[in-house]
Parts: C-alpha cells; sequence; structure tokens
C-alpha cells in the first residue's frame, strides 16, 4: 500500500495524477476485489443465523440443606442451527436471586445451603448463546422442598454406585435394591453435552454403558440417573 499525500492506497499502478483518476482507479480496484472475494466465498457461509428458541432444566427441586455446590440440573437449548451453548445468569426482569446460583459449563448448582422455611422458591434469569453468539433469555424457577420423596430417598439412600470408578476401561452402575425399576440414565460431558442416553432395567443399561464408556476419551463425566420421576447425578473419571 503506497501513500499517495496523506492517504493509504491500494498499489495500483500506474498510479493515477489526478483526484479524479484516483477515484476511478480505486473504484475499479475495489469492484474487482468484491468480486474475487465473490467468486471464493458467496453463498458458503450461514446468512440466515437463528437464535435458541428456549432453554430447559432438566430438574427444578433441590431438598433443603444439600450443600453448597450441589448439581440442582442439566441446562439446555432448542437452536434450529446450533448444537453448542454457552450459559449465563444475567441481569433483567426475575433475576432476584441469581446471586445464590452459579452455572458451571451447563450444570445450574448451588451456592448457599437452602432452608425451606427462609425461602423455598428462587427466580432466575438465564441467557443461553450459540457458537452464532445468537442468544435467548428466559426466567425459571428452582424450588426448594422440605424433605426428600420416597423415590428420591430410594435414589440416594439405596445409593448408587459407579464401578470401576476411576477407571482406565469401562463404567457400570451398582444398585443394590433396585427390583423391577426402570431406569433413565444420561452420559453428559463436562460442557453439559449429553454423549449418551439408555432407559430401561438395569442390566441392560450396564451393557449398553460399558460398552460405550470404553470408547470415552481421557476426562471427567457425569452420569445422570432418574428413577421414578427423582435423579441424582454422579461423577465418573476416565483415566
Amino acid at each position: 500500500f503506497p501513500t499517495l499525500g496523506n492517504y493509504v492506497w491500494p498499489s495500483i499502478e500506474p498510479y493515477p495524477e489526478t483526484f479524479e483518476g484516483e477515484i476511478d482507479k480505486l473504484k475499479s480496484w475495489l469492484i474487482a476485489r468484491l468480486a474475487w472475494m465473490d467468486s471464493k466465498w458467496l453463498n458458503m457461509g450461514n446468512c440466515n443465523i437463528q437464535a435458541p428458541t428456549d432453554i430447559t432444566l432438566t430438574n427444578n427441586l433441590i431438598p433443603e440443606g444439600q450443600a453448597i455446590g450441589t448439581i440442582v440440573g442439566i441446562l439446555n437449548s432448542e437452536d434450529p442451527d446450533s448444537d453448542s451453548f454457552k450459559y449465563a445468569l444475567v441481569s433483567g426482569e426475575g433475576d432476584q436471586d441469581n446471586a445464590k446460583f452459579s452455572i458451571f459449563n451447563s450444570f445450574l448448582m448451588s451456592k448457599e445451603v437452602f432452608d425451606y422455611q427462609t425461602q423455598n422458591t428462587f427466580s432466575l434469569r438465564i441467557a443461553s448463546t450459540d457458537d452464532t453468539y445468537e442468544s435467548f433469555e428466559k426466567v425459571m424457577e428452582v424450588n426448594v422442598t422440605t424433605t426428600l420423596s420416597a423415590a428420591a430417598i430410594f435414589a440416594q439412600d439405596l445409593s448408587f454406585v459407579l464401578y470401576p470408578n476411576p477407571s482406565s476401561d469401562h463404567v457400570k452402575i451398582s444398585s443394590t435394591a433396585l427390583g423391577g425399576h426402570s431406569v433413565s440414565v444420561q452420559l453428559v460431558d463436562m460442557s453439559g453435552k449429553t454423549l449418551y442416553k439408555y432407559e430401561g432395567q438395569l442390566s441392560s443399561i450396564n451393557s449398553r454403558l460399558s460398552d460405550d464408556s470404553r470408547a470415552l476419551d481421557k476426562g471427567v463425566y457425569m452420569l445422570r440417573i432418574d428413577v421414578d420421576g427423582q435423579a441424582i447425578t454422579k461423577k465418573f473419571i476416565k483415566l
């Protein structure tokens, strides 16, 4: 880019000797440049970018007295042209309880130990931003329960154990008292993306989970286990 007077111009030779000549040369160069760019990239991108249309939370109940950092649920988004999202608690209508929660990737987590008598309903304003930087915001509600339901007691006290964990090979779920209960299991990575989903009897799920987890890359994963409408989340480390 040689300098003409106080301006920087594209390198066009021969150099114009008049202002009008400079303008004509510059126009011609710009038209040719735009035509070249069109020939390279026109219609190759997505010019009809759409924002997320909804945000959902897999669970919005948390029993009182749970430790700080308890996972309430997993955030998901609906978007016609994206499958990668970043979530944030944002200011606006319905944000009055944002400070009592945090978001890690797509996991909504508690920042306080909640007491039902003090407060049992919380309002959050959450934004989902896709990989084209389009965003959608939604007011969501989290509720505190006074006691665990029978199903939640079943899920926690009768315990689900992941074994072996950590593991360099595969993982399975062990439970001492599932009986004939149907189980729903999601294997989720730390970005919140659901990698695999299983439903049915635990023996059938373990067979598929064993094969799928064996193929996982090294890292930390979450297994969300749903029984009778109640959920518990377990961490799994692949070595």
